[in-house]
């Protein structure tokens, strides 16, 4: 069970309270950039490039995400915490999974 409320003080932040643990959410987005952060500490925060990526920030990991279209398929890259790296492919057309193809891969694998 929870309850949402509104902040008067900025129209774009949401409070989340979680009824039944006891703990409170609260999140905002301004622009190209959201945030979030429970009672305990614990933060997210995301930024979109664009159209073609992004970055987020949780609890001190983060992540990076670029996309980019060849001719070998749509290309999500992802590199977390500078140190694992993975690229994910879809082909086809993909409004339907039998016209459609998906591969991942990454360095340690």
């Amino acid at each position: 069970m929870f309850k949402v409320g509104l902040d008067a003080s900025d129209k774009e932040k949401v409070l989340l309270d979680l009824i039944n643990s006891h703990k409170q959410l609260s999140a905002s987005a301004h622009g190209n950039v959201a945030g979030a952060e429970t009672s305990d500490g614990h933060r997210a925060q995301v930024k979109k490039f664009g159209d073609k990526g992004g970055i987020a920030l949780v609890n001190g990991h983060k992540a990076q995400l670029k996309t980019k279209e060849t001719d070998d398929g749509r290309h999500a890259y992802l590199k977390a915490d500078n140190e694992y790296e993975l690229d994910a492919v879809a082909k086809g057309s993909l409004k339907d999974a039998k016209n459609s193809e998906f591969e991942a891969t990454n360095e340690r694998f």
